[in-house]
């Protein structure tokens, strides 16, 4: 039996139920029909995850104490690149980073209906909202307890290295600094580095 002799058979038998059978039916169908595409929609769980595995350079969400480290690894990985040479850089940021505590939101709503002597009806309604930070006490000390760490934005990204004399190179250096550090180009710059004489 095919799928087509099938429906014919289906809507035979549903036009033989009565009204709200049919649209109970209907809506049946529908839901199951919205689930099964909202699935076969959803990326995978992990897509768009960084592999830590595959990638040995942090991302822009470092933290400013990691500042030096990052910077010291990413002129170790740029020195290892053709023509480039001794590099030095040096990451700025405009902030310490935000810490996003979490809060605890009570909401109520309170609904007054009047009726005044010449038959009209007045409706009041009162919405409150109360927020408060969660507080964790932990050996004796209160804190709020943090939900999530937002990394500082980077103010600008200076590269001094030995190529960058080479235009070429100093373009492959500053892609790359954008690229790791997922700046835009106005952000990073890039410096020749001076000659040391060598007497």
């Amino acid at each position: 039996m095919d799928i087509f002799s099938k429906a014919k058979e289906y809507y035979s038998r549903i036009k033989n139920i009565k009204n709200i059978e049919i649209w109970l039916t209907v809506l049946i169908m529908a839901v199951v029909i919205s689930l099964a595409v909202s699935e076969f929609s959803k990326p995978p769980a992990d897509a768009g995850l960084p592999n830590d595995t595959e990638n040995d350079m942090p991302s822009a969400t470092i933290s400013p104490d990691d500042g030096e480290a990052l910077e010291t690894k990413l002129a170790d990985i740029l020195s290892k690149v053709d023509g480039v040479g001794s590099v030095s850089v040096m990451i700025t940021f405009e902030s310490e980073g935000e810490k996003v505590p979490a809060t605890d939101v009570q909401r109520s709503t309170k609904t007054t209906e009047e009726k005044d002597n010449q038959g009209g009806d007045r409706t009041i309604i009162e919405e409150t909202d109360d927020s408060k930070h969660v507080i964790l006490n932990q050996q004796g000390a209160s804190q709020p307890m943090i939900i999530k760490e937002l990394a500082p934005k980077i103010r600008g990204v200076i590269v001094v290295a030995e190529g960058a004399e080479d235009v070429a190179v100093q373009a492959d250096v500053s892609h790359a600094v954008q690229t790791v550090l997922d700046v835009p180009a106005h952000k990073v710059t890039v410096f020749a580095m001076k000659k040391q004489n060598k007497d």
